[in-house]
């Protein structure tokens, strides 16, 4: 982990943050990223509307934001996952293939390229 940040409350969203992280002092140090949000995807594929008031005990609070942590962190002594709660949903981003190799795949094949010989 090299960076944690926070979007969604202004106008910034989350692509114009990652877009501006690929020019900014975090450019070259990051490939994937992790997010976690408090709005649900509905059918469209959008996002659904912003609550304006939302409220949570200390506990779930504090559940929550252990479970973002240890989902994030992913530490070698955590044997229990993050306790998100019985409606929260899991939704794995698949990377688009049209943004062509990853850093690694690239290096993978380099390396590859320079053993056959």
């Amino acid at each position: 982990m090299i960076y944690v940040g926070q979007t969604g409350s202004g106008k910034r969203k989350l692509f114009s943050r990652l877009k501006a992280h690929t020019r900014d002092v975090l450019a070259n140090r990051w490939d994937h990223f992790s997010w976690f949000g408090l709005r649900r995807p509905i059918s469209n594929g959008n996002l659904s509307t912003e609550k304006l008031r939302t409220s949570a005990g200390m506990a779930t609070a504090l559940n929550h934001i252990e479970a973002v942590l240890i989902s994030a962190a992913e530490p070698a002594l955590n044997k229990q996952g993050g306790r998100f709660g019985k409606n929260a949903k899991r939704f794995l981003q698949i990377r688009d293939d049209r943004l062509g190799p990853t850093e690694s795949e690239m290096i993978r094949q380099l390396w590859a390229e320079r053993h056959e010989r």
